[in-house]
């Protein structure tokens, strides 16, 4: 087989008779590696993995930074074990789906340097929210836009193969809204996080401006809110759902 129809191959243009995560399993191996990716000559392999970009196939992206673009989610059932990143094996027999509301350094290079990897870990999932990736108050603008980008990747790359993805906003400090929202979907189910903002009056009041910045900026179908006060966002025009996040989960069952 020729180079160029291995490429053609990997793009998935092709119509299948399966669904998209059917060919999903079926041309990836255990490790998560597409297998026809590794019958490329080494040289344009290592070329085609700088910064996951041979992931990339049939991803758009936004003009401005470059930030994959990510389908709209329209139909959810949360009703499911939802489990944390670092708890996705504890799942039972029952549909289950994954978060990343945790630190960073929990999911970092599982989302960057083994994306192959922790995606066929997480094959059998319902459910994938976005990775939560953390922006920063009073940064270069640089690192929380790196961070956006990874956090749209794997999303864009879970959805390329048929995945049911959930996209989770976050943000830095106020001039952070020129490009914090950028690449996600119209229209769509949508998460943040409403946890970690509560220690000062500041915060709270810019993660309250932010999460009406957002439902007038994509219109979300619905929010989702991990953590937090379920009566924080009066009179806010959008469905709103609330998980309950795992530190007050546990502090409950204790008490």
């Amino acid at each position: 087989m020729q180079n160029n129809q291995i490429l053609y191959e990997l793009g998935a243009e092709k119509p299948s008779l399966f669904a998209r995560k059917e060919e999903y399993l079926m041309s990836h191996n255990e490790r998560g590696r597409n297998i026809l990716f590794d019958k490329l000559p080494e040289k344009e392999k290592r070329m085609r993995m700088i910064n996951n970009m041979h992931l990339a196939q049939g991803m758009q992206f936004t003009e401005k930074h470059h930030f994959p673009i990510l389908a709209p989610c329209t139909d959810v059932d949360l009703n499911i074990q939802l489990l944390p990143y670092s708890k996705r094996n504890q799942h039972g027999d029952s549909p289950w789906g994954v978060h990343f509301f945790m630190p960073d350094k929990d999911f970092h290079t599982a989302i960057t340097r083994n994306l192959e990897y922790t995606t066929y870990q997480l094959r059998e999932s319902s459910l994938l929210f976005t990775p939560d990736t953390s922006l920063y108050v009073d940064v270069d603008a640089s690192f929380n836009i790196a961070s956006i980008r990874e956090s749209r990747f794997a999303g864009a790359y879970w959805q390329s193969w048929g995945f049911n993805v959930i996209q989770t906003a976050s943000w830095g400090g106020m001039d952070s809204k020129n490009y914090c929202f950028e690449g996600l979907a119209e229209n769509s189910v949508t998460a943040v996080c409403g946890i970690g903002h509560e220690h000062c009056r500041s915060a709270v009041l810019l993660w309250d401006y932010m999460v009406r910045l957002l439902v007038d900026t994509i219109n979300p179908r619905a929010l989702i809110v991990y953590g937090g006060n379920p009566n924080g966002i009066p009179d806010l025009k959008v469905p709103t759902v609330y998980i309950e996040d795992f530190i007050h989960s546990r502090l409950r069952k204790i008490g």
